[in-house]
C-alpha cells in the first residue's frame, strides 16, 4: 500500500478499532447506568411505602437486619421475602410479597402477629430469624419455619408457618398441629396451649432449613438447629420422625418427587452426601470425598432431574443426577463473599448459573455458562450496592421477564440497609400459544 494512502486512512482505522472495542465492552462489562427496563440491568427494591430507600417503612419500628434464605416463589408468580430483625428478646420476622407487574414490595404481616392471632405467642418470645426457604407445596400454601435459639431469654422452639398464596394471609400452622417433638426429639402430643412445651414444631430447637417436593404431597422435612437432625413431618396425619442427621447442620438439602432426601454431613475428614430413601427408609452414601464445609445454595432443574449445589468454602459448584445418583464437580465461582457464600440462580433455560458476589474489589453478578463451565463477570454493580457487602438467598427466584432476586445488605449491626437486588440478566422467552382445539 502507498505510504501516503496508509497514513491518510490511519484515522479511519483507529476509529474503527475504538468503535469495535466500545462495542465489545458494551457486551461484557459493567452496566452501571443501565435503566431497570434495560437488558441487562439491576435495581434495588426497598421495604418502604414509596419504594425509595429513604421512604417511610411499611413496618414502622421493625429493624430490617437481614434475609437468610427466606425467600420463595409461588406458582401464581408472587415472590415472598422474610426479613429478620436479629433481636434476641422479642425477636420477629416481617413478611413481604412482590407481585408480578408491580413495582413495590408489600408488607403482609409478621410471625409474631400471626402467632398472636391464634393465641400462640409468649411474652418475651424471640422468633428473630427465618433461616429456611419459603416453599410452595401441593396444597398451594407457602411453608417456612422460624429460628429460636440461645441466647434468647425465653427459648421456646421453632414455629412452622404457612401463607395462603391467594390471600397472602400468614398462619401459625404449628399451633393446631396434633404432634410435636420435645427437646429430646420424642414425638409428643401438641396440646396447642400458649406455653413452653406446646404450640411449636420442635421444643427448644430452631429450624434452619426445610425441604419439600409438591409432587410428593403432605410431607415436609425440617432440619433442626444447632444439632442438624432431619425431621420428616406429615402435615395431614401429624406423623413425625427423625430420619437423618447432618453433623454441621447443613441446611441446604433436596427432596425428590418420591420424598427421598439428599443432604450432606461430615464423615471423618471429608464431607459426604447421603440419601435417605423414602421408599426403603434406609440411608446410603451418594457423593464422597467432598471438601469439608457446608453447601450454602441449591438450584434444581424444573424437572428435578439435576440439582446444583454450591459448596461455600471452596466456591465449587457440584451437580447431582437424581436418577443415576451421580454427583460431579462442575465449575468454580469467580469472586467471593462473606463466609464465601452467595446467591446462586439457574437460568430459566437451564443453560447458565448466575451468582451475586459483593465482597470483592468489584461487586458483580457473575455467570457460568454450563456449556463451557467458565465463570465471567456479567454486570458490575459497585455503584448500585455501595457498601452492601453481603448477599444470601440460597435459592434462585426468577420472574417471567428474565430477572432474578436476591437480598443484599451490609455486614454490620450499626448499618441497616437491607434491600432486594433485582437483576435482569436473561431475555424473556416468548410464551407458547396454546393450540386451538
Amino acid at each position: 500500500m502507498n505510504q501516503s494512502i496508509f497514513y491518510s486512512l490511519l484515522p479511519l482505522r483507529i476509529f474503527c478499532i475504538i468503535a469495535g472495542l466500545i462495542s465489545l465492552l458494551s457486551v461484557s462489562l459493567p452496566f452501571l447506568n443501565a435503566k431497570p427496563n434495560d437488558f441487562p440491568s439491576a435495581e434495588l427494591l426497598f421495604f418502604t411505602n414509596d419504594g425509595t430507600e429513604g421512604g417511610e417503612s411499611q413496618f414502622p419500628g421493625f429493624t430490617h437486619q437481614s434475609i437468610w434464605s427466606g425467600l420463595g416463589k409461588a406458582s401464581n408468580g408472587k415472590i415472598y421475602f422474610a426479613a429478620s430483625n436479629h433481636e434476641h428478646g422479642n425477636g420477629n420476622s416481617a413478611i413481604y410479597v412482590y407481585k408480578p407487574g408491580e413495582k413495590l414490595l408489600h408488607f403482609i404481616g409478621d410471625v409474631a402477629g400471626a402467632s398472636r392471632k391464634t393465641g400462640n405467642w409468649l411474652e418475651g418470645e424471640s422468633q428473630f430469624k427465618v433461616h429456611t426457604f419459603m416453599l410452595e407445596h401441593s396444597d398451594g400454601f407457602m411453608y417456612f419455619a422460624s429460628m429460636d435459639y440461645a441466647p434468647s431469654p425465653l427459648l421456646r422452639g421453632a414455629h412452622l408457618y404457612r401463607i395462603n398464596t391467594e390471600t397472602d394471609e400468614i398462619e401459625d400452622f404449628s399451633q393446631n398441629f396434633p404432634n410435636m417433638l420435645d427437646q429430646a426429639l420424642n414425638v409428643v402430643p401438641n396440646t396447642g396451649e400458649n406455653r413452653v412445651g406446646s404450640g411449636v414444631l420442635v421444643e427448644k430447637h430452631g429450624i434452619r432449613g426445610i425441604g419439600l417436593n409438591p409432587q410428593y404431597p403432605d410431607v415436609i422435612y425440617a432440619m433442626t438447629y444447632p444439632d442438624g437432625n432431619i425431621i420428616k413431618t406429615n402435615i395431614v396425619t401429624g406423623d413425625m420422625q427423625v430420619v437423618g442427621k447432618s453433623s454441621n447442620s447443613n441446611y441446604v438439602f433436596y427432596v425428590d418427587e418420591v420424598g427421598s432426601v439428599y443432604y450432606t454431613s461430615e464423615y471423618e475428614d471429608r464431607e459426604v452426601m447421603y440419601k435417605y430413601d423414602n421408599e426403603t427408609s434406609k440411608t446410603r452414601q451418594v457423593g464422597q470425598d467432598l471438601p469439608l464445609g457446608e453447601f450454602g445454595c441449591i438450584a434444581p432443574t424444573a424437572d428435578g432431574r439435576f440439582v446444583y449445589f454450591l459448596h461455600a468454602k471452596s466456591k465449587r459448584v457440584y451437580r447431582l443426577d437424581t436418577k443415576t445418583e451421580f454427583f460431579e464437580y462442575i465449575a468454580t465461582v469467580c469472586g467471593s463473599n462473606w463466609w464465601k457464600i452467595y446467591n446462586m440462580s439457574l437460568s430459566p433455560d437451564e443453560k447458565s448459573l448466575y451468582f451475586v458476589c459483593n465482597n470483592n474489589d468489584r461487586k458483580a453478578v457473575r455467570r457460568i455458562a454450563l456449556s463451557s463451565r467458565h465463570c465471567v463477570e456479567f454486570i458490575r454493580i459497585d455503584e448500585l450496592l455501595g457498601t452492601r457487602d453481603l448477599c444470601f438467598g440460597g435459592i434462585g427466584i426468577w420472574d417471567d421477564e428474565g430477572s432474578f432476586y436476591s437480598p443484599v445488605w451490609t455486614h454490620s449491626p450499626e448499618k441497616i440497609d437491607l434491600a432486594i437486588l433485582k437483576a435482569k440478566v436473561e431475555k424473556p422467552h416468548p410464551k407458547r400459544k396454546r393450540k386451538k382445539k
